[in-house]
């Protein structure tokens, strides 16, 4: 998710699309399925594509906040890390409260990721099949993409300006397709091009296809002294870019 991100609600189950900050929030409601009971497809494996709960195994759910949906499972029971899911093809992700057993794969050159998902090994080496994008709109669903090319789920607030409210290390964003969310800036420089607002390196936001200077619209002085230079990009915010 945000795709992520357990984001972002306390909604059963709950799930954020994030990696290295993996429980930044949790996923809308209508995202995730029941788990399967009845006419469960056996033969699925955790990080299978599925439209409804049928399509995995039984005790698993169907996540649709991927392109194709994602065969998901609760592992409450187990440890971070620990195999879990039907041919032991997932891996169990703890923290905030949640645990779900996601598609494990080996690192960046695994190819074993079904389509609309890319292998990313978190900080503390486990690596899972998530979602990725280029722009929200890859994302559908209500997800926004993050700089890493990761699909977030929204946040009630945060600060744009401190991103006061995102787990350590994540920024504050506002997108047309959630409002608010938290997630990785990018590696953009100022000037150059983006496809989403948090395509950019930290302090700068993708505004108008290019990366411009966060500022604060309360400070007329805030773009290198010259007044009123800062322009809203969200009413009702405080945040702005310093206008070229």
């Amino acid at each position: 998710m945000t795709p992520g991100s357990r984001l972002i609600l306390a909604l059963r189950p709950t799930f954020v699309m994030t990696l290295s900050f993996f429980f930044g929030a949790c996923a809308a409601q209508e995202l995730i399925t029941e788990p399967c009971e009845e006419g469960c497809n056996e033969n699925a494996v955790i990080g299978a594509s599925c439209s409804v709960a049928e399509d995995c195994s039984k005790g698993s759910y169907c996540h649709l906040g991927y392109l194709e949906g994602y065969c998901q499972l609760d592992c409450e029971q187990l440890n971070r890390g620990d195999v879990c899911g039907p041919e032991d093809s997932g891996v169990c992700l703890v923290g905030g409260g949640q645990s779900v057993c996601m598609a494990s794969c080996s690192g960046a050159q695994d190819n074993s990721c079904n389509t609309g998902t890319s292998c990313y090994t978190l900080d503390d080496g486990i690596s899972v099949c998530d979602i990725s994008c280029s722009s929200d709109s890859d994302c559908g669903n209500g997800l926004a993409c993050d700089g890493a090319g990761r699909c977030q789920p929204g946040v009630a607030s945060c600060d744009e300006l401190t991103s006061q409210g995102c787990p350590a290390g994540l920024s504050c964003f506002i997108s047309n397709a959630v409002g608010y969310f938290c997630g990785e800036n990018g590696a953009a420089r100022q000037g150059e091009a983006c496809t989403n607002v948090a395509g950019c390196e930290r302090d700068l936001w993708c505004v108008g296809g290019s990366c411009q200077p966060l500022c604060d619209v309360d400070n007329v002085y805030a773009c290198q002294g010259i007044p009123s230079a800062c322009l809203n990009v969200s009413r009702g915010s405080r945040a702005g870019v310093c206008t070229p």
